[in-house]
């Protein structure tokens, strides 16, 4: 996988963004120490709010930088000069060059204006070509702060790259109610409208959902996650064959406008 990464310019690694993140610490310092291409750094969860004590790990990995990030809730930090202090005592006692801050969904804009007065050196939260407009807020105010976004879903949660539909929609216990149909149209209608960003194969909508998101000025970086190399090869390199035009960087945007405040994209029961 980390040769795969190289492969397609991808420069970094994550832990995860599960529960379980911290315990694969281990195992990726071991595999970026044997590794013939290791990255050039790996971002390490650590848990949420500000760091307390927490055990020094060995993070000497021959060549690759590690990172911690910190999970946010939906509360702003409340003493921002003791989370910042905290935060960067831990970077000096791990050895690690920065730290950044994560949020599970998108943040309030209020809440991320605050977070950012601790001075973080990245934000990651879900960002991708089905988010709805109020997230162009909180991109801005990652721009204004002058603090790169990274981008922990383009593929919105499975639908932009066809995991989600790894198994059949049809596959559910019990008898289908009738309104299935409608929810699975409601749900899906927003995906399809996508269809133009595939015409003529110049790329996969993968492809472009990773160019959606690191073309949006203020995003740096994005997180995909594949099963296997080959599918991670699958999703780049980006070329400029491929990549996404002015006049469908405008389509996409009036297709995100138009879709109504209310209208998310919810797992229907046929797709959990």
């Amino acid at each position: 996988m980390l040769s795969a990464c190289r492969e397609v310019g991808i420069r970094g690694v994550h832990a995860g963004l599960d529960p379980a993140a911290p315990a694969r610490i281990p195992r990726l310092r071991e595999a970026a120490r044997r590794s013939a291409a290791p990255p050039e750094f790996a971002v390490l969860v650590i848990g949420t709010d500000a760091p307390g004590s927490e055990p020094s790990p060995d993070l000497s990995s021959g060549g690759t930088e590690f990172l911690l990030e910190i999970v946010r809730d939906r509360e702003p930090i409340r003493e921002v000069e003791g989370a910042r202090r905290a935060a960067e005592a831990l970077v000096r006692e791990w050895g690690c060059g920065a730290w950044g801050l994560a949020y599970p969904s998108l943040p309030a804009v209020p809440v991320l204006r605050e977070d950012l007065r601790s001075a973080p050196s990245w934000v990651r939260f879900p960002f991708h070509l089905l988010s709805p407009p109020e997230a162009d807020g909180a991109v801005e105010e990652c721009r204004r702060a002058s603090v790169p976004l990274v981008s922990s879903d383009p593929f919105a949660d499975g639908r932009l790259d066809g995991s989600r539909l790894s198994s059949s929609p049809l596959e559910v216990s019990g008898r289908p109610r009738p309104s299935d149909w409608a929810e699975l149209q409601r749900d899906w209608a927003p995906v399809l409208s996508l269809g133009f960003l595939t015409e003529g194969g110049r790329r996969t909508l993968p492809q472009a959902a990773v160019d959606f998101a690191l073309g949006t000025p203020g995003v740096s970086g994005a997180i995909v996650s594949a099963p296997d190399p080959e599918t991670l090869r699958g999703f780049g390199p980006i070329s400029p064959a491929s990549a996404l035009t002015r006049v469908e960087r405008t389509r996409i945007e009036a297709l995100r406008r138009k879709r109504a405040p209310g209208d998310r994209l919810r797992a229907s029961p046929a797709l959990k």
